[in-house]
Parts: C-alpha cells; sequence; structure tokens
C-alpha cells in the first residue's frame, strides 16, 4: 500500500480558496447546540461532489452558544451529538477523484485526555491512500475549530475519506461524542474545453424494474447512458430507508465508457435489506443526468446497518470548478 503522510501543523495565511471546493454548511437549515433537531447531512452537497454519512449540522451561534467555535461562519457538523457511546466517524465521499483534502477540527465540551485526530484517505478500492494526524490536548472547555488536518496524495485517487479518534496501540474505540468539522475542502477538476454538450446525459434502468422484490442483497443492474459528449461520471447509488448509502463508480470499474451505451454489472452485498432507492447517475461537461427504481430486498434485516454509513467508496460527482468555468464561457 503506497501513501502519503502528511503531518499538519498551525497552517497559519491559508486562503480558504486554495482547493476548488469548501463545504462550510452555512446554507443547510439546522436548530442550535444544545437543542434538538438537527439536520442530518447526507447528500445536500452531491451537487458540489461530495457526500456524508449521516452527522448533523449545528448552529453553534444558537440554543447555548459557543461563541467564534466554528472555523467560518457558525455552522460545523458532528457525528455522535450528544451520543456519548457512539464511535462512528465523520466520513465523506467523492465521486471525483481527488489529490488533496483539508478538514478544519475542534472539540465542543470539556475533554478530559489528550487525544490524537486523524483524517485517513482511501481509493476506490477502500485502501487507504493518505493519513494526516494531530494531537488535540485536554481541556475543562471547548476548542475551537482551528486545526486543520490535511492530505496531499501523489496522484489523484482520494475517492473517500474519514475523520475519527485514534485509540492509542491495543486499546478499545474511542467515542466521536464531542469532535466537530468544519470547511471541507478538496479540488475538484481543472476547467474543460467548451462544452459540445447540448443536454445532460439520458440515464435509463431497463432492469430492475421499480417496485419489484428481490430475494438476496445482490444487485443485478442493467440499462444505458446516452452521452452527447465524453462522461466524467457515472455512479451507481443505492440508498436504505435509514439514509444509510452505497455507491459504486461505474467508469473506473469500466461498467460505463466514457462514451455511455449500454451497461450491465452484478454487485453482491450492494442493496439493504427492506426498501432501496437504486440510482444511477451521469455528468458530462453540460451536466448530471440520473434515474432511479425503487426496489425491496428481502435479504436478512442483519444486512442492513445500523448506522447511516455503509462503506467505501461513495457518492455522486459533480466538479464546481469545471461547471463554474463551462457557465461562466457559455454566458459570454
Amino acid at each position: 500500500m503506497r501513501y502519503l503522510i502528511v503531518i499538519t501543523a498551525a497552517l497559519v495565511g491559508i486562503s480558504c480558496c486554495a482547493m476548488g471546493v469548501v463545504i462550510d454548511f452555512e446554507n443547510i437549515t439546522t436548530t442550535g447546540f444544545g437543542q434538538t433537531g438537527q439536520a442530518v447531512l447526507t447528500n445536500q452537497y452531491a451537487a458540489q461532489g461530495v457526500s456524508f454519512n449521516g452527522p448533523v449540522v449545528i448552529d453553534f451561534s444558537h440554543g447555548t452558544p459557543i461563541p467564534n467555535f466554528a472555523s467560518s461562519g457558525v455552522q460545523a457538523i458532528e457525528q455522535c451529538y450528544y451520543r456519548p457511546d457512539c464511535y462512528t466517524p465523520i466520513a465523506m465521499n467523492f465521486t471525483a477523484a481527488q489529490q488533496r483534502m483539508r478538514v478544519w477540527f475542534g472539540f465542543s465540551g470539556p475533554l478530559n485526555e489528550d487525544r490524537t485526530v486523524a483524517l485517513l484517505a482511501f481509493d476506490a478500492n477502500g485502501d487507504e491512500v493518505g493519513r494526516a494526524t494531530s494531537v488535540i490536548s485536554s481541556s475543562s472547555t471547548s476548542q475551537r475549530i482551528s486545526m486543520p488536518l490535511e492530505i496531499r496524495s501523489d496522484r489523484p485517487n482520494i475517492m473517500s475519506a474519514e475523520v475519527l479518534f485514534l485509540p492509542a496501540q491495543g486499546a478499545g474505540n474511542l467515542s466521536m461524542s464531542g469532535l466537530a468539522v468544519d470547511d471541507v475542502e478538496f479540488e475538484g477538476i481543472s476547467p474543460a474545453v467548451a462544452c459540445t454538450s447540448t443536454r445532460a446525459p439520458v440515464v435509463i434502468i431497463s432492469s430492475p424494474v421499480s417496485e419489484s422484490t428481490i430475494s438476496s442483497n445482490q444487485l443485478v443492474i442493467n440499462g444505458s447512458i446516452d452521452a452527447q459528449s465524453a462522461l466524467v461520471a457515472a455512479v451507481l447509488q443505492t440508498t436504505a430507508s435509514n439514509g444509510s448509502i452505497k455507491t459504486y463508480d461505474l467508469l473506473s470499474n469500466r461498467v460505463v465508457t466514457p462514451e455511455g451505451g449500454p451497461f450491465s454489472t452484478s454487485i453482491g452485498n450492494f442493496l439493504f435489506g427492506g426498501a432501496n432507492n437504486v440510482t444511477v447517475m451521469a455528468r458530462d461537461c453540460y451536466g448530471l443526468g440520473s434515474s432511479s427504481v425503487e426496489v425491496n430486498s428481502a435479504a436478512a434485516a442483519e444486512n442492513a446497518p445500523s448506522t447511516p454509513f455503509a462503506g467505501l467508496p461513495l457518492i455522486y460527482l459533480s466538479i464546481l470548478c469545471a461547471w463554474v468555468w463551462i457557465n461562466r464561457k457559455n454566458s459570454k
């Protein structure tokens, strides 16, 4: 396994625009710290090329406010908000392979011990390709989201990432309660040439048909993608009724070619027990096209995860930098 380890420090003076996309959570309607009813974050930022595994978005200026807590603005995310026995990392998933990414973290309450916080990056096969760590010290008060973790890989191969506490050697998992993240930053892809498409790709799922029942958690899917220019992303996704998500990159796994056309694949352990929304998404320089069917899997209930994150790699692609560049060019 080859990866580049980046040890982060206090990165003074780094512009938030150093990466192509910055997710600051400020446009999510949610409630304040110490309150209930926070917005759950899954695919609200799919158009920007990233999805999350169900952390909540907290407005730290309301409820029992923590002044100046967020890295930017007033909102940030926690996976284990008011859940001390929660060990799920904050996970994010890209459809476009990234070479660089950065997050900022803090802690929203007292911390009775020093802990190591890690940003782990994974490729399309779920293999670790990068790791950055930093120590957060014990404190009797909250610690502002001002500590960065950054990974720069030797090539664009980051498809997903997790932020978590690393336990000591031989120790058990640590609760993620209180660990907060803001300003998720990643690259996107360089602007493309002028777009020749006049519409987004047209996606058709021919099987399975909607409302059908499948006897296992294996998905056999057939369909076609009609694209006028080369695809920059093609992704298969299943979503369970509890918001859990699994995704499969159709392009990198060569199920779909950049030119589109018919596709067919069979993926084991890809459906959740019960209801599933199955979606195929394809993007070219013009925009995103998708098609969905609702299917039911008769797989045993234990196949359904208990947390809203189902594995690696995950989720949609939209290349914000290229998209903005194309729109600006077309508007001239």
